[in-house]
């Protein structure tokens, strides 16, 4: 219970700090959505010319924008310090967090808020207002599919990171999960069976793309586990893979082999 409290007075402060110049937070959001739209723009444009891509329409692109910017924007609002953390390590920046009787991943991750992110989340609304449409009803599955998409993305962000406490470079880390975003927000339902394998399993991104599409165009209940199933476990090795580094770092960016 004191840990909850915690996590909430942090978020609290964190939103009074990030919404404190209310122009500028304001401005940052809009800036969000404005490149969004633009990018997705460019799909309105494609399906103007062409009535389908593979059995996928405009509303199941726009639902794969949707889903993952809904997702994506949550967690990354809320957990503003996971693009900082890569650097962090590489710079020895964890000895403050090591320091308090806290969790230093969640201190870490709760040392800011992102509000570029919060355009995400308008992003995914405007999205499905627009041109997905959903009843009524199908609106918890959404908010699932969303969610946890989030876990996918903020799991897949950690590895990355946490590969700096193996000698990664940031940059590596950046442009990994760069090449994550990019084909999560693509049409996956094209790709040969080789690739749908790597989408499942090393490079997780089917579990933002292709799957969530697929259950919200033909439900199924073995579908919808695998979704539940395979965020929990990738978020699981994401946190065993940062608390093993965790245990070979060293102040200065040094790492220390277990014995």
């Amino acid at each position: 219970m004191k840990r909850f409290d915690w996590i909430l007075a942090t978020i609290k402060v964190n939103w009074a700090n990030m919404t404190a110049n209310r122009g500028a937070f304001a401005a940052t959001m809009l800036f969000m959505l404005a490149q969004n739209m633009v990018y997705f723009g460019l799909w309105v444009v494609i399906f103007s010319k062409i009535s389908s891509l593979r059995g996928w329409g405009l509303p199941e692109v726009a639902f794969l924008y949707a889903c993952g910017a809904f997702g994506y924007g949550v967690f990354f609002t809320l957990f503003g310090g996971l693009n900082l953390l890569g650097q962090m390590i590489q710079n020895g920046e964890l000895d403050t967090y090591m320091a308090r009787p806290r969790s230093v991943l969640l201190s870490a991750l709760l040392q800011r808020m992102r509000g570029d992110s919060m355009g995400d989340v308008i992003t995914g609304i405007v999205m499905l207002a627009l041109y997905v449409k959903p009843p009524m009803e199908s609106l918890p599955l959404l908010l699932v599919l969303a969610i946890s998409s989030g876990f996918v993305y903020t799991a897949f962000r950690l590895i990355m990171n946490s590969l700096a406490f193996f000698g990664s470079s940031g940059e590596a880390g950046e442009n990994g999960f760069m090449a994550f975003i990019i084909t999560s927000t693509s049409p996956q339902n094209g790709f040969g069976p080789f690739a749908k394998t790597l989408l499942f399993t090393l490079f997780p991104a089917g579990y933002v793309g292709l799957l969530p599409v697929e259950i919200m165009r033909h439900f199924r209940w073995d579908f919808l586990a695998y979704q539940l199933l395979g965020s929990a476990v990738i978020f699981s090795f994401s946190l065993w893979l940062f608390h093993r580094g965790l245990r070979r770092y060293a102040s200065g960016n040094k790492f220390l082999s277990l014995r």
